[in-house]
């Protein structure tokens, strides 16, 4: 028996006036979708962010994966590992914003883009070289350069200072650098950051300055067992499968359609299925940017092209008898761009013993109390049950 988990990523929201008071999912033309919760084995609500615990992809994934979300302890560390950086449970990994701050003094001056104007790779490659040189110079720090604008500092041994009080830039905009000083423990990487605004005087970008924010230490997962494999893009979903010792097989957006990225993340899905994978954990991200991006009409478009070209595949052509669970991972919101924690619309499918749900769709019409509320752990027990 075959085992099958797609997410469609953030794509539980609310009415939204744009797609007339509906939501992405209720508006979206989904025959594919609509036919399979309509035979769907279970209909449910899953709780998919446990109470206390950050509202995103990275703790709902890890419970969704079937790993303990409570080993999550910052972003940062994921996306080393993500980017092919061996983790060190000694060492703490802090990310770090290449930004502008404007302002004559580090005293005075305002955090005022938290990207340096969404830098490129190939411009703030000799930054970060610049700061290698004259800032972290020390072999205490690595300072490691992922991509664009977003850099990683990892902490020789400093696991200790975990957790630090850094302010996340992109909430502090307008305001002074200087009132974020923090503590004993943030004081050196407050001096960092006054030391780079020095450096950075004259790069001939809009790149003068670095903002640290959002520590973390490595998640201690076990080793996964052999059989599964993801399918995914993003540096989070990287680093988390890296961390968990489970194969994924990315497929290139850039430069090419939406319809022909699908496409191919399907072909892939369906060959490792076919081809001796007995578990595959397929990740769309679309419907989380689109929504971030407050563009609920996009998102509506996303997710009728992931019913057309990636669900009506994996009913047809994935081999033999399966297990398949639809759901989004958390809500997020395309009024706002926020997330949301409330319990996520989900359906599961076994193909040995479909079920009779007339006119059922997959929408957030599924959170209400008439459905079955489980857990992240809850569906990875469904899914793997005898």
């Amino acid at each position: 028996m075959k085992r099958i988990t797609l997410i469609l990523d953030g794509s539980a929201d609310r009415p939204n006036a744009a797609l007339m008071n509906k939501t992405p999912l209720a508006a979206a033309n989904t025959p594919n979708l609509d036919a399979l919760a309509q035979k769907a084995t279970k209909l449910l609500r899953v709780k998919t962010i446990p109470d206390g615990l950050e509202v995103g992809s990275a703790v709902a994934n890890m419970g969704l994966l079937g790993l303990d979300p409570h080993m999550y302890r910052g972003r940062a560390a994921l996306e080393a590992a993500g980017s092919g950086i061996p983790l060190d449970p000694n060492n703490l990994y802090i990310r770090t914003n290449l930004a502008t701050l404007t302002g004559d003094s580090y005293d005075t001056a305002v955090l005022s883009d938290y990207s340096a104007g969404e830098l490129p790779t190939d411009k703030a490659a000799p930054i970060v070289e610049l700061l290698r040189e004259k800032v972290f110079n020390s072999p205490e720090y690595v300072l490691h350069h992922p991509e664009s604008f977003r850099c990683i500092l990892e902490v020789k041994g400093g696991a200790k200072l975990y957790p630090m009080q850094l302010a996340p830039a992109h909430d502090i905009i307008g305001r002074r650098a200087a009132d974020f000083s923090g503590g004993e423990k943030e004081r050196p990487f407050i001096e960092l950051q006054r030391k780079a605004f020095e450096v950075l005087k004259n790069t001939g970008t809009k790149c003068n300055a670095i903002w640290f924010w959002g520590d973390s230490l490595a998640p201690e997962f076990p080793k996964a067992e052999a059989g599964r494999c993801a399918l995914g893009e993003t540096i989070l979903m990287r680093g988390i499968t890296a961390a968990a010792s489970i194969p994924i097989f990315p497929t290139e957006e850039a430069g090419r359609s939406f319809a022909a990225f699908l496409t191919e993340k399907a072909d892939k899905a369906i060959a490792a299925l076919n081809g001796g994978y007995e578990r595959a954990y397929v990740h769309i991200q679309a419907t989380d940017d689109l929504s971030h991006d407050r563009n609920p009409l996009g998102k509506r478009a996303a997710i009728e092209a992931a019913d057309a070209l990636v669900v009506r595949r994996l009913m047809n052509e994935v081999e033999g008898d399966f297990r398949l669970l639809v759901l989004s991972d958390h809500f997020t919101y395309s009024d706002t761009g926020s997330h949301g924690g409330d319990p996520v619309p989900c359906l599961y499918f076994d193909s040995t013993c479909p079920g009779n749900n007339h006119s059922a769709r997959f929408t957030e019409a599924l959170c209400d109390g008439r459905y079955e509320l489980t857990t992240a752990k809850g569906t990875v027990e469904m899914m793997e049950k005898k």
